[in-house]
């Protein structure tokens, strides 16, 4: 089982900004391209101090249909809000508020089969899933670790 735990921690998450790019469609096909563009757009333009860490956000809209209904958005938290941005990246700050916290260690592809087990944990304990983005914070790096060594903090937001 690639989830380090299966009772979640409930956390707090901090208000944040942050910048991103947003793609519709599959998880699966649409996160790894979102990426991609992320990291086109946003070389050489963010430094390490100003980065507090990557996060992926997804969301099914469940008053769209189709393709349009799977939102995935891929970007950095930020210490502080930007003064400017290319006219691709997005920002948005992000509300506190309380999540079910999960950790994954391994490879990012088996994030899609970790969410169904995560739901299922969760449909056990009595905690109420609100209708928000979940969070995806990377808490390494996949150039300096090894794919099994990778941590994700996967945020299921809570009421």
């Amino acid at each position: 089982m690639p989830l380090i735990e299966t009772i979640p921690e409930t956390v707090t998450f901090a208000a944040a900004h942050f910048v991103y790019v947003e793609a519709n469609g599959e998880f699966v096909e649409n996160a790894p391209f979102a990426w991609k563009l992320f990291h086109s757009l946003t070389h050489g333009k963010f430094t390490e101090d100003q980065i507090v860490s990557f996060l992926g956000l997804g969301k099914i809209d469940y008053e769209k249909e189709g393709d349009e209904a799977f939102i995935y958005q891929a970007g950095i938290m930020l210490k502080a809000k930007p003064a400017q941005l290319s006219n691709r990246l997005r920002y948005k700050s992000i509300s506190r508020s309380n999540y079910a916290s999960f950790t994954l260690l391994g490879s990012y592809s088996q994030l899609a089969d970790t969410y169904p087990e995560i739901f299922m944990i969760l449909d056990k304990t009595k905690l109420r899933v609100r209708r928000d983005f979940c969070i995806e914070r990377y808490l390494n790096d996949p150039a300096k670790v090894s794919e099994d060594d990778l941590k994700t903090e996967i945020l299921i937001p809570i009421s």
